[in-house]
């Protein structure tokens, strides 16, 4: 995302067409990611990701909300 982050660390960026809003926060506990494949590793901070249809109400969670996240 070409969007720096705010004090907390969260970025928000919304799609070309202005039509999908993406945000991403850190997670509380300062997990890594960790991506491996057959060529090798990549690991850096992990983040919780939010897509929503612009305009829609925060996509970012108050601070200590309940989050839900998917494992792909």
């Amino acid at each position: 995302m070409a969007a720096g982050p705010d004090t907390t660390g969260s970025r928000r960026a919304t799609t070309g067409d202005g039509r999908v809003e993406i945000a991403l926060s850190p997670p509380s506990d300062e997990r890594t990611a960790v991506l491996r494949t057959t060529k090798g590793t990549l690991a850096g901070p992990d983040y919780v990701v939010l897509i929503t249809a612009a305009g829609a109400a925060s996509p970012l969670p108050r601070p200590g909300a309940s989050r839900r996240e998917a494992a792909g």
